[in-house]
This record gives C-alpha cells, structure tokens and sequence, in this order.
C-alpha cells in the first residue's frame, strides 16, 4: 500500500508498505480520506512527534474491507468513521467510561502509525458507523466535529447564550455552527488572518471580527455588553486574556487551544477568574463510550443532516502523491486554507 512515513522531522515520504494484516478484534479499513490537522503541522513540521518513523493522520473514515480473527465478517462493506483514541482499559478512567483521559493511550497517527495511507487495521471497537446517506470522505470531518462538540458542551452551553470563540480555523467555523444551532443568541468569533475573517463571513458569521483591526473586548461591549460563555483556542496568554475580558460574572471559559510556549496569568487576569466566580473548564478530545454520553453518534447525525454546510470547510483535497507540500503550504499561511483533507 502506498502511504505517508514522517522519516525525520519536516521529513516525510511516500512510501510502499505491506498492507496490515488485522489481528483478533480488528478489521481491516481501506481509507477514503484523511484530514490534516493544525496539531499534525506541529507534530510532523516543528518536531512534535513521539517518535520515527511514523505515519501520521488521525482525522479518518473509510470502508471495512477485511476482518481479523473473532470480527464478524458481516462488518465487511460497511463505511466508518473512526474514533482515534486507543484506550487502555485497565486505568481508573477507563473503568469510569472517560476513555478521552485515559492515563496510558495510544493514538492514532501520533503515538502509533495512522491514516495516511490506504489501509489501516482498526479495532472494532473504535468503529463509528455511517448511514448510506454520508460519504466515508465528509465523514473525516467526524473527529474536527466531535472535539469540537465535546468544548461547547463542556462549556455548559445553553440556549440564549452569548458565546464567543477564538480563533476561525475548522474547529473554530464548527463550533460557531455547534453554537448557533444549539440556540445561542449571538455568536462572536475573531482571528488575526484576514482570509479566514473573509470565509468565515461568508460562512454567515456575522460577527466575525480582525482581532488586529479591531478591538475584540469594546466590539463585545458595544453590540452585546459580555458573553456567556467563550472558547480560548489558540492557547496563548493574549488570548486568553481577551477571553476573560469579555466574559461575564459568573460566566463559563474553556481552554481548548494547544498551547506552544507558558501560559501565564497577570494580576488583573487571575482577579477577573476569582472576583467575576467565572467557571473555567478544560477540554480534552471527545467523549466516546457505550453509554447516554458518546459525542461520536450526535456528531455522525449532524455531519449527515448539514452535509452542505460542512462541505464548504473543506478547502483543499490532496493526494498522497503531494507528500508534504501541503503541510508546508498551512505552514506558510501564504494561501488560505480552512480543513485540507486527504483523498484516496
């Protein structure tokens, strides 16, 4: 099978390797598309990866073409999505159905070989069904959505709210679409790159505001006084000072961006937590498990109820063949791009 082997950091080939044999409770998925996420720049561009080589991508979905020993073979045929997180089942967490904070995880195409490839050997566990209606490729946006589900609802989201978010890349566009739906009353987002200002406009956001040419906290002020809830994505300590400052007494705050250096909290910003009694929630990959709480089966309806809509967040369909080139092109920021996918 042909796929992708991050050799060295900014290192990354077009390989052919055997196709993987699936193991008792596995099955074997031939991958339609793969999604290239803003950690995956980091983890394959900046040095990020547990180790090499590695083939990379996490953001899957395909068809089960195969299964391994005690695998029913009536699964062959079927389209999957995929929830990357391989728990270890033996953990506290694990035993309390919080397989998203399990303390000894593997994960697909960080810490063991993923989807940038053809084919990979999956456990039945991890498989999200799809309906007929949804296409394997749109349902590689199934991860994107659910971690992005899991920081609104983490936030306590209501309807009425007033919510604000942080950054407008993929998560950013589908939590402003999350929230909208859910009722809120306004939604405000903002960022510093002028092209992703201009889509998500035109996505219909409309309050969509340059954070370098305008001033986030008085545009708040002027058009709703504060918010009821704000999502902090971009894991810096202006961002997230300009999400306190918009936030309401009593309001609710959840850290979702990945931080790259020390978050630190000024005087005044640590006054504004305790003397405004806000709510400060952290956020961690997605809820899956058997029971009421599994943020996979929302997110799969979602997907296939606002299949439009979520097209339109795909900018880019790349090729194996196109190696690294696109990984360096979101590097650079000299295109705009919003979800660059991968397309078998």
């Amino acid at each position: 099978m042909k796929c992708l082997v991050l050799k060295e950091n900014a290192n990354m080939v077009l390989e052919e390797r055997p196709i993987p044999v699936p193991q008792s409770g596995e099955v074997l998925v031939k991958i339609a598309a793969c999604g290239i996420c803003g950690s995956d720049v980091g983890r394959i561009m900046n040095g990020g990866a547990y180790h090499y080589p590695l083939i990379p991508g996490h953001e899957f979905a395909g068809t089960v073409v195969e299964v391994g020993p005690d695998a029913d073979p009536a699964l062959v045929g079927k389209n999957v999505a995929v929830f990357p997180l391989l728990p270890c089942m033996k953990c506290s967490e694990c035993a309390s159905g919080h397989y998203n904070v399990c303390k000894s995880y593997n994960y697909f195409g960080s810490r063991c070989d993923g989807a940038y490839a053809e084919y990979v050997a999956v456990p039945v566990w991890n498989l999200v069904f799809l309906p007929d209606t949804l296409s394997p490729v749109l349902a590689a946006m199934a991860e994107p959505l659910a971690v992005a589900f899991h920081a609104l609802y983490q936030s306590g989201m209501e309807a009425g709210y007033n919510v604000g978010i942080s950054g407008a890349g993929p998560i950013g566009m589908i939590l402003s679409r999350l929230a909208k739906n859910a009722g809120a009353m306004n939604v405000v987002i903002w960022d510093i790159d002028p092209t992703k200002v201009a889509f998500s406009k035109e996505m219909g956001n409309v309050h969509t505001l340059n954070a370098l040419e305008t001033n986030v906290v008085d545009y708040v002020e002027e058009h709703f006084g504060k918010v009821d809830l704000v999502i902090e994505g971009t894991g810096s300590s202006n961002g997230l000072e300009t999400c306190l400052s918009i936030l309401k007494k009593h309001g609710n705050i959840t850290l979702m961006g990945n931080p790259s250096r020390d978050v630190t909290l000024t005087r005044d910003t640590y006054w504004k937590i305790m003397r405004g009694e806000l709510h400060v929630h952290g956020t961690w990959n997605s809820a899956y498990c058997d029971g009421v709480k599994n943020d996979w089966k929302c997110v799969i309806d979602i997907l296939n109820k606002d299949q439009e809509w979520f097209s339109k967040l795909i900018s880019h369909k790349v090729k194996l063949e196109d190696g690294i080139a696109p990984l360096q092109m979101m590097l650079e920021r000299k295109t705009f791009f919003n979800k660059v996918m991968y397309v078998m």
